[in-house]
């Protein structure tokens, strides 16, 4: 009797899965339903943490991170931050934003083991600026909503605003800009299947292929 094999264990962070996994999943099975892939979502400092004791076999991660180099990695997207607002909002006509505007605004920032929050909190302080942060959600459409209203400003990707935001919402950059490279991360000295060979390289060949920004 042949032994079933066991699953790739990827860890995916709310805000990346949603602009990079669903269509790539997708066609990964078309053209490989016999390996099997289980996600599983974590922000990207858990997801590093995970993937060092062997929880995860891989992990999409914003690379901006200062163990990062523990890793083995492959870079798959460069990206920015940038600054949403409804259109309505005070700040939406303008083609940067300052942390000092932002400190004024209601802020919705993701959960605490996101790289973008360790990003955002550290260009604040350095600034001078305390965020005044009213939610603390890993809900994309939840975020979005709230945006919608007027009152409140959230911190996405610039490759999300196209896929998961409408005409309503805004994405303006930052000054000076926080840029950030997304990537897949697996542990060093760690056995690398043929499942997961297969899916690091439809990976790489995909977003070739199919560039985010």
């Amino acid at each position: 009797m042949s032994r079933v094999k066991p699953p790739l264990r990827i860890g995916i962070p709310p805000m990346l899965s949603t602009v990079f996994f669903p269509e790539l999943l997708t066609a990964f099975h078309q053209d490989h339903p016999e390996i099997a892939v289980v996600l599983e979502e974590y922000g990207s400092v858990r997801a590093c943490d995970l993937v060092q004791n062997d929880t995860l076999d891989l992990a999409l991660v914003n690379m901006e991170q200062y163990n990062i180099d523990k890793f083995h990695n492959v870079v798959l997207a460069n990206d920015q931050v940038v600054f949403c607002v409804n259109k309505d909002h005070r700040l939406a006509d303008k083609e940067i934003v300052t942390t000092k505007e932002m400190s004024k605004e209601l802020l919705i920032f993701f959960n605490a083991d996101s790289v973008q929050n360790q990003l955002l909190k550290t260009r604040f302080e350095m600034d001078g600026y305390i965020p005044n942060i009213v939610m603390r959600s890993s809900q994309i459409y939840t975020t979005l909503q709230f945006i919608k209203t007027g009152k409140y400003s959230c911190f996405l990707y610039s490759s999300m605003l196209d896929k998961f935001t409408d005409s309503e919402i805004t994405g303006i950059p930052l000054n000076p800009p926080i840029h950030i490279k997304i990537g897949m991360i697996w542990k060093k000295g760690k056995y690398i299947s043929g499942d997961m060979q297969t899916f690091l390289n439809f990976t790489r060949m995909y977003y070739r292929e199919h560039p985010l920004t």
